[in-house]
């Protein structure tokens, strides 16, 4: 009965976490989908041992017993291999990622100077950081497209100049319809800027 339940699980396990690799995810949803992963886990393994039927019928005479019986559960349920694997995916990726960021000394960024002077100031603050810091993002952005033109400085107003910004990153075409509007979604921004930063 479990078992047949276990493969019955199989197919929206595997659709939450293609959900959880969107990048577009919400933190909010994503902590949902997590625990539901997690909940689904204990309560599968939980009713194992409450049903107590084939091929999950166990006698347990000491406590010690319920690791080996815990294993037996996971060898014959594919769902809860699949969820393992993603868990240490993201755990290795994570310390890759860690790993690779970690700054030895100034010297070594001397030779990308050239490159990195037309990378979006997001890009690199993520890249470095993992993180947005609005205001620094924001006031960045916009120096840098002061300096290419799309922007200039009247009576102590920055005013949209009209040059063609299809070569602009969509994150930047943001900030500049934030100097026009006045409104910038931070949640879209900071997605914006993520994809851009894996993509890039």
């Amino acid at each position: 009965m479990m078992l047949v339940i276990g493969l019955f699980i199989i197919i929206p396990i595997v659709l939450i976490i293609m959900r959880l690799s969107e990048v577009k995810i919400k933190k909010g949803e994503k902590l949902f989908w997590n625990l539901t992963l997690i909940l689904t886990i204990i309560v599968f393994i939980f009713s194992c041992f409450l049903v107590n039927k084939e091929p999950f019928k166990f006698k347990i005479y000491n406590p010690s017993e319920y690791i080996m019986y815990m294993a037996v559960i996971f060898v014959f349920t594919p769902f809860l291999w699949i969820i393992t694997i993603y868990y240490f995916r993201k755990l290795f990726k994570s310390l890759k990622i860690k790993k690779n960021s970690i700054i030895k000394k100034d010297k070594d960024f001397i030779y990308y100077r050239e490159t990195l002077k037309e990378v979006s100031p997001s890009i690199i603050m993520f890249t470095s950081a993992f993180d947005i810091d609005y205001k620094k993002c924001i006031s960045s952005t916009i120096l840098k497209l002061k300096l290419q033109g799309f922007l200039e400085e009247k009576d102590n107003l920055l005013i949209y100049t009209k040059k063609d910004d299809s070569e602009l990153l969509e994150s930047e075409k943001m900030i500049l319809n934030f100097i026009k509007t006045g409104n910038l979604n931070k949640i879209q921004y900071k997605q914006t800027v993520e994809k851009e930063t894996l993509e890039n």
